[in-house]
Parts: C-alpha cells; sequence; structure tokens
C-alpha cells in the first residue's frame, strides 16, 4: 500500500545522522589568513538533498551496525608574525652571555687552579727525586772555567746541574773521578753538600782535592738516600782526559830586553841612556806573564808563544831614576813564579863604560912593574926640578 502524499515522509537514520554532522563541520570551520589579508566567509553548507522516497520502509539499523561518525579536520596553527624574530634573537644572546659571564666567574674565582708541574703553587708540596745531571763544568779554584783536555791543580770544583718543580726535601751531588785509562765503578768518590730545591734549577758543587799529577776523567749523579739518577759523564770521547792535575810551578820568566837594550842572561840589574818603553823575555809556552814596575805603578800583561817569547808594552815611558819591575808568570793550571829585575834609566851623557877584571898572578906582576916605573919616573922629575931651582939662585 502506497503512503498518501500528505503523510509523514519516514526518516533512515543515517542520512540524517550524516546531515547533521555536515552542518556541525559547517558551523565551526575557521578560515585562517595572513596579516593584512581579507578573511572571507565561507560559504554555508548546502542543505543535504531530500531523500528519495522508499517504496517500502526500511529494516532499522541495529546500533552495531552504525558506521562511525568521519573525524573532524585539524586546524592548521596559526603562523607566527615575523616582528618576532628580533626579539628571540636578542634574547638568544642574552643567554649566551650570561653563560660566558658565569663560565668566566666560575674559571677566575671559583674554580681551583691545577697545578703545572713546571711552576707548583706555593702551597703545594714536592719532594724532590733525583733526575740526570746536566750542564757538566770542571773550573779551578778561582772560578776560571777549564775546557776538556785543560790542565788545573788542586783544589778544583766540578760542577753540574738539574731543573725540577720540586720545592721540598734535599738532594745529594756526586761525583766519582778516576785516573785516565781506570774504567768507572759506579762508585762516587767525592760528594757535594746537599742542595734544597726551590721549584727551579739545581746548580751542585763538587770540590775535589788531593789529586796526584796526570791524566783524569769524571761522570756526576744525584741521589736521594737510596735513590740515585744515572750517571753523566763529562767526556764521551774514549781515551781522552777531561783535565790535567799539574802542581808543579813554571820556570821563572827572564827579562832579556829592555827597550832597544839587550840584558844578558843571569843579569838582574841594567843601567841604560834610554826612556824605555817596552820589555821582553822568556817564560813556559802558554804561561801568563804579569808585569808590575814601581814606583810607576804602571802593569802589563802578555802570554808567552809556543817558543816561550813574550813582549809587553808600557803605558809610558820610564823617567830617569831606578825602577824595580816584579815579573810574574802563571801557567795553566795556576801554578806561579815570581823574579824580579832592577832598571836604572839615566840619559844624561856618561863616560863610557869600564870593566873591572879581577886579579890574577901575571897581571899583578904587570901591573907592579908599571907602577914601579910611573913611581921611579916621578920622583927622577921631582929631583930635577929642585936642582933647576938652585941655580937660578
Amino acid at each position: 500500500m502506497e503512503p498518501t502524499s500528505g503523510a509523514a515522509q519516514p526518516t533512515n537514520p543515517l542520512l540524517a545522522h550524516l546531515n547533521d554532522t555536515d552542518e556541525a563541520h559547517a558551523s565551526t570551520r575557521v578560515d585562517f589568513a595572513h596579516p593584512g589579508e581579507t578573511v572571507q566567509p565561507m560559504a554555508a553548507a548546502k542543505p543535504a538533498p531530500a531523500p528519495e522516497t522508499p517504496k517500502a520502509p526500511e529494516a532499522p539499523v541495529s546500533p552495531s551496525e552504525t558506521p562511525p561518525p568521519p573525524t573532524a579536520p585539524i586546524a592548521s596553527p596559526p603562523k607566527s608574525p615575523r616582528n618576532g624574530r628580533p626579539i628571540i634573537v636578542a634574547l638568544v644572546i642574552i643567554v649566551l652571555l650570561a653563560a660566558i659571564g658565569g663560565g668566566a666567574y666560575w674559571w677566575l674565582k671559583i674554580r681551583k687552579p691545577s697545578v703545572s708541574s713546571n711552576n707548583p703553587t706555593s702551597t703545594q708540596t714536592i719532594t724532590v727525586t733525583p733526575i740526570v745531571p746536566s750542564n757538566l763544568a770542571q773550573k779551578s779554584s778561582a772560578g776560571q772555567t777549564v775546557a776538556a783536555g785543560g790542565s788545573l791543580k788542586n783544589p778544583l770544583e766540578l760542577d753540574f746541574s738539574m731543573s725540577t718543580n720540586a720545592n721540598a726535601g734535599s738532594i745529594e751531588p756526586q761525583v766519582e773521578v778516576e785516573p785516565l785509562g781506570t774504567a768507572f765503578t759506579g762508585q762516587p768518590n767525592y760528594k757535594g753538600d746537599a742542595v734544597t730545591p726551590n721549584g727551579g734549577t739545581i746548580t751542585a758543587k763538587v770540590a775535589v782535592t788531593d789529586l796526584k799529577d796526570g791524566s783524569y776523567h769524571w761522570q756526576a749523579r744525584f741521589a736521594v738516600g737510596s735513590q740515585t739518577s744515572d750517571y753523566v759523564a763529562f767526556s764521551t770521547t774514549a781515551g781522552s782526559a777531561d783535565f790535567i792535575i799539574d802542581s808543579t810551578a813554571p820556570k821563572a820568566a827572564a827579562v832579556t830586553s829592555v827597550g832597544s837594550q839587550a840584558v844578558k842572561a843571569g843579569v838582574t840589574s841594567l843601567t841604560t841612556t834610554q826612556n824605555p818603553t817596552t820589555l821582553a823575555g822568556t817564560a813556559e809556552p802558554g804561561d801568563n806573564v804579569a808585569v808590575a814596575i814601581a814606583p810607576d805603578n804602571q802593569t802589563a800583561t802578555a802570554t808567552a808563544d809556543a817558543s816561550g817569547n813574550w813582549t809587553v808594552t808600557l803605558s809610558a815611558a820610564l823617567a830617569n831614576g831606578q825602577h824595580t819591575v816584579a815579573v810574574t808568570s802563571t801557567d795553566p793550571a795556576g801554578n806561579t813564579s815570581n823574579t824580579s829585575f832592577t832598571i836604572n834609566s839615566n840619559t844624561v851623557a856618561a863616560a863610557p863604560a869600564t870593566q873591572t877584571v879581577a886579579p890574577t898572578g901575571d897581571n899583578t906582576q904587570t901591573l907592579t912593574l908599571i907602577g914601579l916605573v910611573l913611581i921611579a919616573i916621578s920622583t927622577f922629575g921631582l929631583i930635577l926640578a929642585g936642582r933647576r931651582g938652585q941655580r937660578r939662585v
């Protein structure tokens, strides 16, 4: 039986639900626009078309068969305005500056300073340990450094050093000295005074005495109790002497000329008609010759050459009068010898020098006869002169 036109039309529950959902979406839809753009209102949702009139009522749909409602679209978030970026950049810069400042404050004020191995703090205690020595040197008692193979005399000094950051304890320098040709035993035979470190370089000095004349070599090390460093030899050249002990005084220097006037061997006094400005002489090769003249207060030095000759030039010519010359010769080991010489300078013309001849048997008789003859002649002359005087009277 067909329904009449005036009667109420049956409604499909599924279609009604879809229509309601479309209307809800249309009412909640939001259009977004960028700044400066005009938002156009959305057109109202078109009404759903009227369902066709079913010829016969359909069986109601069970709730379990009802499809789920469509998911509402997710609205896109609005874009941030571009004029907010400088604010963000400024905030980032401020945060970075604050972090840098905080780090600097922590580094300078709060952080505990680390201790450098080469620069310990005054509050940290570092006990010294032996280190291999360096800068080995050998010196005379006067502090003059002597090269390898040089001459020395007792006592002498052997120096060496080590670098350390220690500031506590003490360390002892040790030396082994052996005659050239004798192997080292590893046992020190000379020790220096213990040295207290101060966080820097330690310089040690060891005095060596009572060595006999001859050639020697040596090695050095540091020790703290039973703990020792390795030895270091002064020279690495095998068979060569590190130093030579020479305790013999050199031959005394001699003066061989004053100005242009030669001086005979063995003469210690000279009279000259010059005002000399130079003196020359001989000594052992390599000796240092020092000349001191009084009362002129003049000094001069020279080194004897390979033949032993030396010459000094005075700062002023010697004036007339007597001068005492003191000559000191010093060998490379430091041994000395002294001699003196007298110069009588007189530029006034004088009679020729005479020589005194020592009397002997022959020349004594000759001189006696000559004397008797002269006496006789003189007597005869006197007698003759007397007779002539009497005749005139």
